[in-house]
């Protein structure tokens, strides 16, 4: 089913220089993802510094474990994402039964994950050797943030199938939006209402709700190609199969680096309160230096994907070796890592 889309709201991947695509896609993500780091820095400002060490501490005694779930629902949607909306060679084609088969995982993944680490947040948190004295508001603020993994599950798929189409900018004024909103609320809830931690589990629920509000609001009105109708909406064995496929080992991808940080995080906490706030602050900072190459893998999952949709295979080839020239040329510019030889091709 051929549907045609408008040019303001997507971007042709497949034409032109490879390279000034993938920087044109990853800007807006790379940006937006520091927009979440600045934010999440922010948060630990406020809760270290107004309700204390201990609540500091208590936010971020479980944030590997978070990491390794929410890594895991992301990546599966930024893979769900890859087929649904694709560019053919007779124009822009969508097979909106990919979208309606994506959404259909999507709720499931939603209500199981949502339900299961609910069901198993005080082991969990006891997993990762929390400190007994903060563990009561560990365990407040970690069963909020479960709660709000199917608003984030629907955003990442949501906004992943909005880039799929080529356009970054738009989901990244929606996380300016719902960061703005959430540190607001912050200071309303925290500061204001004195809900301590239990307000800032609060506000990140109330702006993951309403960043997913905004991907459907947009997508109603601005890329109606993404909404299935008439057979698109049936349920398709295979399709189900190959988003799978596609998605569970992009979500492994994206959360196996977590299962170290389990371990570290476990030893830091049996330490006490005063190391594990001091873990926290610093791998809020850390996560401001990885996120240029992460984006760049996520603009190269949709730069392929629309390639592979025109069949433009040696196009993907171009794009796979430029991006890997240009992150090892990043990686190149710490000190430590001057001695490494770029490759010549």
């Amino acid at each position: 089913m051929v549907k045609t889309q408008s040019s303001k709201s997507t971007n042709d991947m497949t034409v032109g220089s490879p390279m000034r695509a993938i920087i044109k896609f990853a800007i807006p993500l790379i940006l937006g993802y520091i927009l979440q780091q600045m934010y999440l820095i922010i948060d630990a400002a406020i809760v270290g510094r107004w309700i204390g060490v201990g609540a500091l501490a208590a936010v971020g005694a479980s944030s590997s474990i978070m990491f390794l779930i929410m890594g895991f629902c992301n990546g599966s949607c930024a893979g769900f994402a890859i087929l649904s909306p694709s560019f053919r060679r007779q124009g822009l084609c969508q097979d909106a039964a990919y979208v309606s088969n994506s959404i259909r995982i999507a709720v499931v993944f939603a209500v199981v994950i949502t339900f299961l680490s609910c069901i198993f947040c005080g082991k969990i948190l006891h997993l990762v050797n929390t400190p007994k004295e903060v563990f009561d508001d560990a365990y407040i603020f970690l069963m909020l943030q479960f709660a709000a993994i199917p608003f984030t599950i629907g955003y990442n798929l949501l906004s992943g199938q909005i880039r799929a189409l080529g356009n970054s900018k738009q989901p990244f004024y929606f996380l300016i939006t719902a960061s703005v909103i959430n540190i607001i609320l912050d200071g309303i809830l925290i500061l204001g209402m004195g809900l301590g931690v239990e307000g800032a589990g609060i506000a990140t629920w109330i702006s993951q709700g309403i960043s997913m509000l905004l991907c459907i609001w947009f997508i109603k009105k601005k890329m109606q190609i993404l909404i299935p109708k008439g057979e698109e909406r049936k349920f398709d064995n295979k399709k189900i199969s190959i988003l799978l496929n596609n998605g569970v080992p992009m979500g492994l991808q994206f959360s196996i680096t977590a299962i170290g940080l389990i371990m570290l995080q476990s030893a830091n906490n049996a330490l006490g309160t005063v190391y594990v706030a001091a873990f926290t602050a610093s791998m809020r900072i850390k996560y401001l230096f990885t996120c240029v190459f992460e984006n760049i893998g996520v603009a190269m999952a949709t730069y392929c994907g629309q390639n592979l949709g025109a069949r433009k295979l040696d196009r993907i080839g171009q794009g796979v070796r430029r991006s890997i020239r240009m992150m090892l040329g990043l990686f190149r510019l710490h000190p430590s890592c001057s001695s490494i030889r770029l490759p010549t091709r």
